[in-house]
């Protein structure tokens, strides 16, 4: 019966099949997703993402298909794929006028893209990241931009890292997010940042090009355990693929909060402090004496007491230091 109500010509039943697929999906503690399969609905809920005059039906269908793909196998998402949804969803984020069905649609292609590195792939060659980019900058209230950041990430995530050719005007609008008070949303925009920095040399050298290393020097030293991680790890990602940054550290007097960093009880934040301040090491002689007279040698000796990942960073460093024959304090 929901399978023929889904295909008639009656709105009405096809809008209450929909809504209660989708009650099922969220409510049932485990979905009756191959039943779903079988009855052979999918095709009909990617049509339903297409009519502008039935806004409910793009609502739930698109938070259908995104159900399907979380709480499903690969083989259910892959029929959500075959069906031809992903383009339909892209569409949907393209719209200002369906801000709600954009959404939805973003939340339901970052479903589809986290079950695996195929099927984000999928999702990245339907031209999905522009349009996400853009739609950070048309939703204002706090949950809306957690689900497109949370799309983005996981379209940006999984390895192979997938290789993104010009994103560089995408990244103005997701850099007002570095500026947010709101902590969750900082952690996000900086993940976001980190993964489009460690593909190549020229992606990284497009993140610094929208200027966000001064920003993210300061996010460093933030009070939120996560915006810290978040923004060290993509920091050591562009000084990895770009050296020239060093001077910015001088230029912004951020080597305190780097030396911070190094003495957390945090283990992902000393380390990953520990590495930048190893790649520091790598700069000029006046550069390293620089960092000589901030005790950036005395931090980096403290750590030796300490059982952590970041040793090894920490005797590089001063192996750099040492290949300067400079005078260590």
């Amino acid at each position: 019966k929901i399978a023929d109500a889904m295909m008639s010509d009656n709105d009405v039943l096809q809008e209450e099949c929909t809504i209660f697929l989708y009650r099922v999906l969220k409510d049932v503690s485990d979905p009756p997703i191959q039943w779903i399969i079988d009855l052979e609905v999918v095709p009909q809920l990617v049509e339903f993402l297409e009519p502008e005059e039935k806004p409910s039906f793009e609502l739930y269908a698109a938070s259908a298909l995104g159900l399907i793909a979380l709480e499903g196998t690969d083989a259910h998402t892959q029929a959500v794929v075959d069906a031809g949804a992903v383009p339909k969803l892209v569409s949907l984020l393209t719209n200002a006028k369906r801000i709600n069905a954009a959404g939805n649609s973003a939340k339901a292609l970052g479903r589809i893209a986290m079950q695996s590195t195929s099927f984000r792939d999928v999702v990245l060659q339907a031209g999905a990241m522009t349009p996400l980019f853009r739609l950070t900058t048309m939703r204002s209230d706090s949950k809306a931009l957690k689900t497109t950041l949370t799309a983005l990430k996981r379209l940006c995530s999984g390895q192979p890292r997938p290789n993104f050719t010009g994103v560089e005007p995408c990244l103005e609008p997701l850099t007002q997010h570095l500026f947010t008070d709101e902590e969750e949303l900082l952690s996000y925009a900086c993940q976001v940042f980190s993964y489009l920095s460690c593909v190549s040399i020229e992606q990284a050298k497009a993140v610094i090009g929208a200027n966000v290393f001064p920003r993210l020097l300061e996010l460093a030293s933030h009070s939120s355990q996560k915006v810290q991680e978040s923004a060290l790890k993509t920091i050591k990602f562009l000084m990895l693929k770009e050296k020239s940054q060093i001077q910015v550290f001088i230029d912004n007097n951020a080597i305190p909060s780097l030396v911070l960093g190094m003495s957390s009880y945090v283990d992902a934040v000393q380390e990953d402090a520990c590495h930048v301040m190893c790649l520091l090491m790598r700069g000029t002689r006046q550069q390293v004496n620089t960092f000589i007279t901030q005790g950036c040698v005395r931090a980096l000796c403290n750590v030796l007491n300490l059982r952590n990942p970041g040793l090894v960073f920490v005797l590089t460093g001063l192996a750099h230091v040492r290949r300067l024959r400079l005078n260590l304090f």
